[in-house]
Parts: structure tokens; C-alpha cells; sequence
């Protein structure tokens, strides 16, 4: 009888993947030469040696959850986990045992686990789409802040646990407590710090950077039109919307000078509401399509479709200056001109407002300077990134 060979030994267990080694400073860096960043930037510095909790507010797509991990990074809690947890995308029954962890058997299939919570024990905590919790879920992560301890599901010993909190949003909350859907003592806790991301349409100074950035290849084929369509358009989905784009581009067109049709800009998304401050400086009361606004979001859509470019920007100015309190304030917040932001008061109030009822509806002096028509203000004045080609 032939002797049998020896079985091969059985390979060895393949060695565990390292995991990803924590983003540094450099790629967390709330990055960008606009005034918009540079006082981000700032506020996460002064903020992040804190251990209090910090609200992200901003816009869809703005880099959220970057401003979370710059927040992170530069912390005491650096050397810890950083867990980001959508809220939103956990199913409504499952929240309480995703965060909290469960018990064997706490309820049906239930497996024992370790909640998110703890699994953030030593380090960051951040919790995205902060409106989408449930009231109970909000009631048991307010106390989970206060006691420094959670129980899970079907438990009856607490756990202790260290972390910091920072949350995201793009609802207003404030309104939320207002409504009786999201709870004003939680609100009050995890709001302590609170740190805006700027939509892309008021950091435009930074665009040519993140062009460049976000695709080389791109950028160094866009036309000079290419380029002020970039700048022209409002970027309802801002960085996230941008870096799709230019992938789009990338794949559509690999080769050659990219124009603006190449672009294919999508036409924008009507706003969700027209705040009833904003709406009150419409141009004229008698004006049918000031009477639809708030009569319903479809009839919005409808006045929105009537509007011309020059009109949309107007109302958009008219938002910026209720928000900012005053023209001084607005013009840094869109970084153009006072100027510029008279010629668009002068199109919506001209027609029912004088000079000093003006000056004191914005507190702002009756001879403030305006340009001529036509002139163009210096900060407004577009500047060619180096090597676009000519259209």
C-alpha cells in the first residue's frame, strides 16, 4: 500500500485588518481662504479643548460630520473612537437598542450588544440628523448626558461611560421644541457650543481650491465660462452636489475643455419656505404672487417658477439682511459690496419705502454710498484661476 502524503498544514489565520488610523489635523482641517472658514476654523479651536457638548448646524452636504472630526482631532478625546451615528437611518423601534445597547432576549431576536454609546466610551460621540430622534429616544440620551451612565434595553444595571457629544443638524430645532417635537431641556444641553458650517454659495472664495481638489483633471480643463457658471450657480447640495458633479464630468468627459453646457448644471430645487420676514419686503402687497406665498408648498413652487433671476437674488438679499440684522452684516455674510446689497434693497423697497423709512427698517445710515448702475463692486470682480482656458 502506497503511504499516504501528509495533509498541506492548514494555512495560518490571516492576521486581523489594522484599522484605519485616525484622520490628522491636515486631513481634518476646516480648510479655505473665505472669511466664512477662517472663523470656523477659529471657533473649532477655541472649542475643541472643551468636553462640552457642541451643536454642527448647516445646511445638506455642507462637511458636517468633517467639522465633527476636526472638532475630535484636535481634542483631549483624540486618542479615543470617534462613532458617527445617523439617526435617521436607524428604524424607528431599533433606536433605543442601537444606542444603548440590549440584553439577551430583551425583545424578540434580540442578541446581547454593546450600544453606541458605550462604544464611543474615551471619545466622540456624534450623532447626525440630531431632529430625526424619537421624543423617548430624546428623553434617554438627555439622561444618558446628566448621569454619565446608560442602561441597555431589558437591563437593570447601569454602565458607566465618558464621552463627548457633538450633534448635526439641518432642522431648526429651536422651531422642533417650539412644535413640541424635539425637547427643550435636551435641546438646551446639546446646543451649549454650537458651530455653523457655511453653505458653498457664501464661501465662493474658496471654490477655485476645491475644484482643484476634488478633481486636478477638471480643473485644469474648465473654460472661463465653466468657471463663472461654477460661480453663478446657488449649490442647493453645496460640497456634497460640487464633488458629484465634477466625478460626472470626469466620466462623461475625460478629454478636452470643459464648458458650461458640459457641466450640466441641474436648475435648482425651489426653497422649502420663504420665512414670513423675508416675505413681508416682497415687492408689492397688491401683487398676486406675494398673496401665494405660504399658501402651500405647491403653490410656492408655482410663484418661485414666475420669478426672475434678478428677483430670486433680491429675495435671497432680503434674507441675508433680516438674518445678518442689517446691511453691513449681510454684506459679509454673501462677501460682496454694501453696495451691491443697496441695489437689490432699492429693487424690492423702492416702491413703498422712502430713504429713512429704509434706514431705519436696517439701522444703517440714510447716505450710505451706493454705486452707479452698472458699476461692479471690487470684491465682486471674478478673478480667472491660473490656466483656465479661454471659452
Amino acid at each position: 500500500m502506497r503511504d499516504r502524503q501528509p495533509l498541506p498544514a492548514a494555512p495560518a489565520p490571516a492576521a486581523p485588518r489594522p484599522l484605519p488610523a485616525p484622520l490628522s489635523r491636515e486631513q481634518t482641517a476646516l480648510s479655505g481662504r473665505s472669511a466664512a472658514m477662517r472663523a470656523l476654523s477659529d471657533r473649532v479651536d477655541r472649542f475643541a479643548p472643551s468636553s462640552l457638548p457642541a451643536l454642527v448646524l448647516g445646511e445638506t452636504g455642507v462637511g458636517k460630520e468633517l467639522c465633527a472630526r476636526a472638532l475630535h482631532e484636535r481634542s483631549p478625546w483624540a486618542a479615543g473612537p470617534f462613532v458617527a451615528v445617523n439617526c435617521a437611518a436607524i428604524p424607528r423601534d431599533l433606536v433605543s437598542a442601537e444606542l444603548f445597547g440590549c440584553t439577551q432576549g430583551a425583545f424578540t431576536g434580540a442578541q446581547q450588544r454593546l450600544g453606541l454609546i458605550s462604544s464611543a466610551h474615551l471619545g466622540t460621540l456624534f450623532l447626525d440628523e440630531l431632529g430625526e430622534l424619537p421624543l423617548d429616544a430624546q428623553a434617554a440620551l438627555l439622561r444618558a448626558l446628566e448621569r454619565r451612565e446608560v442602561c441597555p434595553v431589558g437591563g437593570v444595571t447601569p454602565r458607566p461611560v465618558q464621552f463627548r457629544l457633538v450633534s448635526a443638524t439641518h432642522r431648526d430645532l429651536a422651531d422642533m421644541v417650539r412644535l413640541g417635537r424635539f425637547r427643550a431641556d435636551l435641546y438646551h444641553r446639546v446646543s451649549t457650543l454650537t458651530l455653523e458650517v457655511p453653505p458653498l454659495r457664501a464661501r465662493l472664495a474658496d471654490l477655485s481650491d476645491l475644484v482643484r481638489e476634488l478633481s486636478a483633471s477638471v480643473a485644469g480643463r474648465l473654460t472661463r465660462d465653466a468657471w463663472l457658471a461654477l460661480r453663478a450657480y446657488p449649490w442647493p447640495g453645496n460640497v456634497r452636489e460640487l464633488r458629484n458633479l465634477l466625478a460626472r464630468v470626469e466620466l462623461s468627459h475625460p478629454e478636452g475643455p470643459v464648458s458650461p453646457v458640459q457641466l450640466e448644471l441641474a436648475p435648482p430645487p425651489p426653497p422649502p419656505r420663504v420665512s414670513p420676514a423675508a416675505g413681508s419686503f416682497l415687492p408689492s402687497a397688491a401683487d398676486p404672487r406675494a398673496h401665494a406665498v405660504g399658501a402651500g408648498a405647491q403653490e410656492l413652487a408655482e410663484v418661485i417658477d414666475e420669478l426672475t433671476l434678478k428677483e430670486l437674488i433680491t429675495l435671497q438679499v432680503l434674507r441675508a439682511v433680516e438674518r445678518h440684522n442689517g446691511v453691513s452684516g449681510a454684506a459679509r455674510a454673501l462677501e460682496v459690496s454694501r453696495g451691491t446689497i443697496y441695489r437689490y434693497l432699492d429693487l424690492a423697497l423702492s416702491r413703498h419705502l422712502g430713504p429713512e423709512e429704509r434706514a431705519a427698517r436696517f439701522d444703517e445710515p440714510s447716505g450710505a454710498p451706493t454705486l452707479a448702475p452698472g458699476a461692479v463692486a471690487p470684491e465682486e470682480e471674478l478673478l480667472d484661476p491660473p490656466g483656465a482656458p479661454a471659452a
